[in-house]
């Protein structure tokens, strides 16, 4: 069984590395590994078995080696997410046809249609980095996190380093020894002695310089937990802000309380029952605003949705970049933007609306409960907290995040339905908690 490895071309680092497949991998496996010391991609020189047109499937070599290949990628082509980075990576997926079936008979191909990969072949797609959990994935590029990326490389460095000094330690050592033991007696063979002291010293320096750096890693850590720490505190007041503005909201909502009485006893007002917000007369059902917004969606429900404007309340599809696209076509937004949208992508784009100016951004984890604001940001790295029926948005972010842009957001937030178009956006707090307010119910804005 011979020995192989894959080397990452940008950072020289060694990703994979082990034996079974002999000195190179073989033609059908993952055409990708990430290295988790760059965090970028580095092709295996293989393929998957679908990304194979038929006509090449059916010259493979029908060895029962090409056939445990073909089962283990059809497995692994189960799984939805690993299909779509294929196609990202510019790959065409073929399906199985009788041709396959006909050729390759010892492979049952229908067992392979169920959509669900085994735990062997996720776990493969894992350790080479294709498929990554949430905690370490960075929604900003579908890669690692930064600081992931950042403590591997100080580990790579620390590890290439000890086994550097302790190689040159021990030859060092070894040559010194050679020639001090000839010195003593040239015509002896004791000089081969100094052949297991450097070997010994050399041993010596990787068991020595290992502990050291361990200590020191572990040191570092300790650090880290009581900034950790100092950082939930700093969450629990953030939290005592959100709290005191929920109370002022309070204040505000008896302020319309008693304002409201005022206009049934004096003008026999009442509030719209639908919106709640604008007062109408008693042979009124519902507001203007409402009634225009009913017309809208009325019309929606009997035909295609209309993108040639945008409604708060009105749900324009599942897919972020299907619907970023269709605004293209029907608003002229920026289509070199459309990649910041779907699967794995920061879901936001800077300037991208019609005339360059306004943001457009998706929401894919809105969170409406400020108990839960902690889980949030341990799960998700970011909190999208909606207020006050969607009037306010409080963002925040990890401090390597950042400021934002300062323009106002076009806002779609993911419902069960699909993305709801929740309203444009102005930001009146930046930093690493932002706070936007709405400034429109429609786009473009009038």
């Amino acid at each position: 069984m011979r020995y192989w490895r894959v080397s990452c071309p940008h950072c020289k680092s060694i990703i994979s590395q082990g034996t079974g497949y002999g000195e190179k991998l073989p033609q059908i496996w993952v055409p990708f590994v990430r290295c988790e010391v760059c965090g970028k991609l580095a092709s295996t020189g293989s393929i998957e078995y679908l990304t194979m047109p038929v006509e090449t499937r059916t010259r493979l070599k029908r060895s029962n080696n090409n056939i445990n290949y073909i089962k283990e990628s059809l497995d692994r082509t189960c799984n939805i997410e690993y299909v779509s980075f294929l196609k990202e990576q510019g790959f065409t997926i073929y399906p199985i046809s009788n041709a396959d079936r006909e050729y390759f008979m010892e492979i049952q191909f229908n067992t392979f249609l169920n959509g669900q990969s085994s735990y062997a072949a996720k776990e493969l797609l894992r350790n080479t980095g294709i498929l990554i959990e949430k905690d370490r994935l960075d929604p900003n590029t579908g890669g690692f996190r930064q600081d992931i990326l950042n403590k591997n490389k100080k580990e790579y460095k620390t590890d290439k380093k000890i086994w550097q000094i302790s190689m040159g330690v021990g030859i060092a050592v070894l040559i010194i020894f050679f020639f001090a033991f000839g010195t003593i007696d040239p015509d002896s063979s004791l000089c081969f002695l100094s052949i297991p002291i450097g070997l010994g010293v050399m041993l010596a320096m990787l068991l020595g310089l290992d502990r050291y750096y361990k200590r020191k890693k572990n040191n570092s850590e300790s650090n880290v937990v009581q900034t950790a720490n100092s950082g939930k505190s700093k969450i629990k007041s953030e939290n005592v802000i959100i709290q005191q503005t929920q109370n002022n909201q309070t204040n505000q909502q008896e302020n319309n309380q008693l304002k409201e009485e005022f206009m049934k006893k004096e003008m026999k007002y009442r509030k719209c029952p639908k919106c709640g917000l604008n007062y109408i007369t008693d042979g009124e059902e519902i507001c203007e605003i409402c009634q225009g917004e009913l017309n809208v969606m009325s019309s929606q429900q009997t035909t295609d949705i209309d993108f040639s404007h945008i409604v708060r309340g009105c749900v324009y599809g599942n897919s972020s970049r299907k619907i970023y696209e269709k605004f293209c076509d029907t608003l002229g937004w920026d289509r070199k933007k459309s990649n910041q949208f779907g699967w794995q992508t920061p879901l936001y784009a800077a300037n991208a609306d019609t005339k360059r100016l306004n943001d457009v951004w998706f929401i894919f984890y809105p969170n409406y409960d400020a108990e839960k604001l902690n889980a949030v940001v341990d799960n998700h790295h970011v909190v999208n907290l909606i207020q006050n029926e969607g009037d306010v948005i409080i963002e925040i972010v990890e401090e390597f995040i950042g400021e934002s842009n300062n323009a106002n957001r076009i806002t779609f937030v993911k419902t069960k339905k699909g993305y709801e178009f929740l309203g444009v956006y102005s930001i009146i707090q930046n930093g690493t908690t932002r706070i936007y307010k709405r400034i429109s119910n429609n786009y473009p804005l009038e």
